[in-house]
């Protein structure tokens, strides 16, 4: 084999070993970073959107972005148990009530807690009608 071809050989190799390096960093950081999960309206509510969550050093922010919303109403956002629609009824951490179509705050979960697939983010009509949920997203699994 010509001295050309084998550095053509061992440069394509380096390449390829690169590009799976890569692959792998990129899968080992999968756990923890940024995700987006779908929110969906309920209760014939038309709100629908995203919600946001980061991984902040140990805690997680979750930021929730709403179409939809009625003009000048607050609702309230919480993380719960449970998955949607069927989430327990008393929340697990607040998420700030939704004005504008938008709402954030920071929990106390870890980044491997809240994708454990025990978690929904929650829109509440108003504080006086907590009963009625206007959106909700499955986070994790």
């Amino acid at each position: 084999m010509k001295s050309s071809s084998i550095l053509k050989l061992l440069g394509f190799c380096a390449a390829v070993g690169g590009v799976l390096a890569a692959g792998s960093e990129s899968a080992s950081n999968a756990s923890t970073g940024t995700k987006t999960i779908a929110m969906h309206a309920l209760n014939n509510s038309g709100q629908n959107g995203t919600a946001t969550i980061t991984d902040v050093g140990g805690k997680v922010l979750v930021m929730v972005s709403l179409t939809g919303e009625p003009s000048g109403a607050s609702e309230p956002a919480h993380v719960h148990f449970g998955r949607c629609p069927k989430i327990k009824a008393v929340p697990a951490f607040n998420v700030g009530p939704i004005l504008h179509g938008k709402g954030s705050d920071v929990v106390q979960l870890t980044w491997a807690e809240i994708n454990s697939g025990k978690y929904a983010v929650n829109v509440h009509k108003s504080a006086a009608d907590m009963g009625t949920y206007v959106s909700c997203g499955n986070i994790g699994r």
